[in-house]
């Protein structure tokens, strides 16, 4: 179960599926100039837009 967050953001440019939180982190930094622990979660896909991938906060943890 998801936890109750205040905001989605989705990151529009595609996303290499590949990438894992350090990489998710590291484009949220580059093209939101956010951090990724400031309890929103994040949405990214792929070149399709057929796969898609969350990046989010969870108890002092980030969540994939």
């Amino acid at each position: 179960m998801m936890p109750p967050f205040t905001l989605l953001q989705l990151v529009v440019e595609p996303v290499d599926m590949r990438l894992g939180i350090e990489g998710l982190s590291a484009k949220i930094h580059a093209s939101l100039q956010r951090s990724p622990v400031e309890g929103a979660a994040y949405a990214f896909r792929n070149q399709r837009s057929n796969r898609f991938k969350v990046l989010l906060r969870e108890n002092a943890a980030n969540c994939l």
